[in-house]
């Protein structure tokens, strides 16, 4: 392989809850390139294509060579380094999402296991291939990586899955009162939503609804409801020439300056900028 780095960071555009790619890479290290001590707030996993390192995981060192795969959880201190004679070529991908744990515990690829033994698999390669030749995917770029990451999932399951049950009673009843709270705020997001009243809705205490999400959607609910406003906001003014007070009406906030200012924050340009982008 020829490619010394490439980077993309994905914008999602959908409100994919199951899984939803943040990041590929691929990157033909430097003798000693390092990551780390840090943390991350989504899973990330690294496929070593050549070469080796080392991978650290809190006070635990794994070495790593080539056809294996380490992975990162969120928020757990972690750092790796390529060797100093025979660096690494890895690529990466990183998600998050309700079902990442629990797919990954059927490869049993997880905290407790953080490293695959050697993974003989060229569709493994072939899938991270096409992960980062993403300036290719023209059209619906976000859904086809989606599709490449659940068959990357799909194949690390098949080749050191366990024989767990699907079924964890625990994390599906996590992942029901976060569905839940999805589909209370997607028939109400038209008007203001608070985090106890949502907390109310699911049954569940707000400061319990609050780890869940930050665990499983890694966002707080309040973040998660401002972030599902906007993007219905972004799709109003790409569809329809309704006003900017019409938009934020239609979106729950009755006061149009706080919803621009909130808009602006979140995109990084107000909606009457946005707006005019797509009147062009």
């Amino acid at each position: 392989m020829s490619r010394k780095m490439q980077f993309h960071n994905i914008n999602n555009q959908f409100n994919h809850t199951d899984l939803k790619v943040h990041q590929c890479g691929f990157e033909d290290c430097n003798p000693k390139h390092s990551w780390g001590p840090g943390v991350r707030d989504y899973f990330l996993i690294h496929y070593v294509f050549a070469g080796q390192g080392t991978f650290k995981k809190e006070n635990k060192e794994y070495k790593i060579k080539d056809k294996q795969a380490f992975l990162i959880c969120p928020n757990v201190v972690s750092s790796y380094q390529a060797d100093t004679d025979n660096p690494w070529t890895y690529a990466w991908v990183g998600f998050n999402g309700l079902k990442a744990e629990t797919y990954l515990d059927l490869a049993s690829f997880n905290q407790e296991n953080p490293v695959l033994p050697r993974v003989e698999d060229d569709s493994i390669i072939e899938i991270f291939n096409k992960l980062n030749d993403i300036e290719k995917l023209n059209q619906n770029k976000e859904i086809k990586l989606l599709g490449l990451l659940y068959l990357l999932i799909s194949r690390l399951i098949e080749t050191n899955g366990s024989h767990l049950s699907y079924h964890n009673n625990l994390n599906n009843q996590k992942e029901g009162y976060i569905k839940r709270a999805i589909s209370f705020i997607e028939n109400n997001y038209h008007r203001k939503i608070t985090v106890s009243e949502l907390a109310n809705y699911v049954g569940i205490d707000r400061s319990y609804l609050w780890s869940i999400f930050k665990k499983k959607v890694s966002t707080s609910p309040q973040q998660f409801i401002i972030h599902f406003k906007i993007n219905k906001a972004r799709e109003l003014m790409k569809k329809s020439n309704i006003s900017i007070r019409e938009v934020a009406q239609s979106v729950g906030y009755k006061d149009p300056l706080a919803f621009s200012k909130i808009f602006k924050k979140k995109e990084g340009i107000s909606p009457a900028e946005f707006k005019k982008h797509f009147q062009k």
